[in-house]
């Protein structure tokens, strides 16, 4: 039987074994011998993909972006205790390439990548298990004047209105921070700026309310988290399914 199969392949250095039930396993020359349950396929080897100066450049900025944006996440989630699904730092990291400066990144090498437009981020959801457009039906409104004062506007906050729960939860607890960085800067650190929050309940409301702090000067970034969580009450639910948080705001100063 091997002498039989050896004969087609022999000016190839033979990889593949034979199992137990007489079925090849691995690679004899170009072909691949796989075994799926009880059938078993041969498909050829995969070539191997020439890279192209675009690819290659492509794959710099990627490498770049990624571990710029791992280190940017970890001192978020570190610093506001945030809770997130398993899958969100690939969406993060796709977010933050779209703030980069430019359309056309060039690769690292050159000193010109930076990250600029935190805008991008906004509407982000750090968990999909509870969105937050889902969770919330109110929009802040955000002024900003020369010397570096913001207004927060935050409409009345009801119940079943502006915030929704998830079944047999009876309250709510709603917090907005607002922090600056600069997320080229090594190493990256975080100022936590002002928070306010609120408690919501079927029989608490929110009145309208202002929020209002002053920028630092020293970190183009203003950002503003929302974070939201459901007390458990007589639900079965996660915490995952309770918890709600994403970028609200978010603006470069250099660019007023």
């Amino acid at each position: 039987y091997t002498n039989s199969l050896q004969s087609p392949f022999k000016k190839h250095k033979t990889m593949a074994r034979i199992s137990k039930n007489g079925n090849l396993s691995g690679a004899v020359g170009n072909l691949v011998f796989v075994q799926n349950g009880k059938e078993q396929y041969v498909r050829s080897k995969p070539h191997k993909v020439k890279q192209s100066a675009e690819t290659k450049k492509a794959a710099s900025v990627f490498g770049w972006v990624s571990s710029r944006d791992k280190e940017y996440r970890r001192v978020v989630v570190e610093k506001f205790s945030l809770l997130t699904d398993s899958r969100y730092a690939a969406r993060h990291r796709a977010r933050m390439a779209k703030t980069l400066g430019t359309p056309n990144p060039v690769p690292p090498a050159t000193g010109e990548l930076s990250f600029q437009n935190p805008e991008a981020l906004v509407g982000f959801d750090f968990n999909t298990h509870l969105l937050w457009e889902k969770a919330t039906q109110f929009y802040p409104e955000y002024t900003l004047d020369e010397l570096g004062n913001v207004k927060v506007k935050i409409p009345a906050l009801h119940w079943g209105k502006q915030i929704k729960s998830p079944k047999k939860c009876k309250t709510a607890h709603l917090k907005l921070e607002a922090f600056s960085l600069d997320p080229n800067a090594e190493p990256l650190e975080i100022t936590a700026i002002s928070s306010v929050s609120f408690l919501i309940s079927p029989t608490q409301s929110q009145e309208a309310t202002s929020w209002d702090f002053v920028l630092p000067t020293n970190k183009p970034w203003i950002v503003v988290l929302g974070i939201l969580s459901f007390d458990l009450g007589l639900s079965h639910l996660s915490a995952a399914e309770t918890t709600s948080t994403t970028y609200l705001w978010a603006k470069n100063s250099a660019n007023f």
